[in-house]
């Protein structure tokens, strides 16, 4: 049964009014909204990545977040990528960072979709905790 005692309508895959409908009465209803999606998703992803792959992943579901939304992921991308760093590469004792050790976090922050620029400010940040550290 669905909502309201009203048997839930069969749907054929190619009825694409019935589905039209269907959704339409859902977002009607409130069960169904593009900003709770969008808070949902963001709220899942940006603990693990940054605002390129965040962004991606919402086109791929044809939502656009709010531009307050994308401001707040911006202001808060290089402290994101500091503790996805933290969290993949801090071991006790001080960061000894050579090149071939740079390029490896600097593939894995881009490849969870941190920008050049983002990468770049995570790990001088980080470098200079760990030089005040000693």
């Amino acid at each position: 049964m669905g909502a309201a005692g009203r048997p839930r309508p069969r749907l054929d895959p190619s009825d694409e009014q019935t589905l039209d409908g269907l959704l339409d009465e859902l977002a009607a209803a409130g069960l169904l909204s593009d900003q709770r999606f969008v808070e949902s998703r963001i709220h899942a992803r940006q603990g693990r990545f940054g605002n390129r792959h965040i962004q991606s992943e919402l086109r791929q579901h044809g939502v656009r977040p709010p531009p307050e939304v994308l401001e707040q992921l911006r202001a808060t991308e290089r402290d994101r990528a500091l503790s996805v760093l933290n969290t993949r590469f801090r071991r006790s004792g001080p960061v000894a960072l050579g090149p071939a050790e740079r390029q490896r976090w600097q593939r894995f922050l881009a490849s969870r979709g941190f920008s050049a620029e983002t990468i770049a400010e995570a790990i001088r940040s980080l470098l200079r905790e760990a030089s005040v550290d000693d």
